[in-house]
């Protein structure tokens, strides 16, 4: 029986596998996927997935196939349940080790289940705090580029306003026909001289 707990700890070691490859008693390969850190898969589902399996060798590669680091099974992360030769002809000692073996197994796979869920909470958790940031880091941007807008706006109205107000400066000719222009304008319309009297 494979230690998941273990196998976990084997593939989140540093640096993090991105490809994983897994060998089974027979010579067949089989390629399992990492998650991929945006939350669903974690690696104890992985890792409850390889379990199921069974493979005797697995096999970590990084993103340019690399090998980082492989394992076998079958000869480090399985239990070995076989009894002493003084157990196995000692019917009763048998039978209480059996019993003793029986409650550490149920002990450790409640421990084991225990820590596995606890491990897909945290898993969870950090995938929804990367949602999260990214949400955050996506609505300062759109703000920032919002306020950027706006200021590049400001600016180029003053520009257009300072750029009329130069060429009247230079141009005062100008400048005064077009106000005589309003002014005429304001009378055709019928608008009352700026006295206030009639002519």
């Amino acid at each position: 029986m494979i230690n998941v707990e273990q196998l976990r700890s084997f593939l989140v070691a540093a640096p993090r596998p991105t490809k994983i490859l897994i060998t089974s008693g027979d010579g067949e390969k089989q390629e399992v996927s990492p998650p991929k850190g945006l939350g669903g898969v974690t690696w104890a589902m992985v890792a409850r997935s390889i379990e199921t399996l069974d493979p005797a060798v697995i096999e970590l590669f990084d993103h340019e196939n690399t090998l980082l680091r492989a394992q076998r099974f079958d000869a480090a992360l399985k239990d070995n349940g076989a009894l002493p030769d003084i157990l196995a002809r000692d019917a009763e000692s048998a039978r209480i080790a059996m019993f003793a073996k029986h409650i550490a197994d149920a002990y450790r796979f409640s421990v084991e289940t225990a820590f596995q869920k606890m491990v897909d909470i945290f898993e969870r958790l950090d995938a929804r705090q990367e949602r999260v940031e990214r949400r955050l880091e996506h609505a300062e941007n759109s703000y920032r580029r919002m306020m950027q807008e706006q200021v590049d706006e400001a600016l180029d109205e003053a520009e257009q306003a300072q750029k009329a107000a130069e060429e009247q400066k230079a141009d005062p000719a100008a400048a005064l026909m077009q106000t005589f222009m309003g002014g005429v304008a304001q009378g055709a319309s019928g608008a009352p001289p700026p006295n206030g009297k009639k002519p």
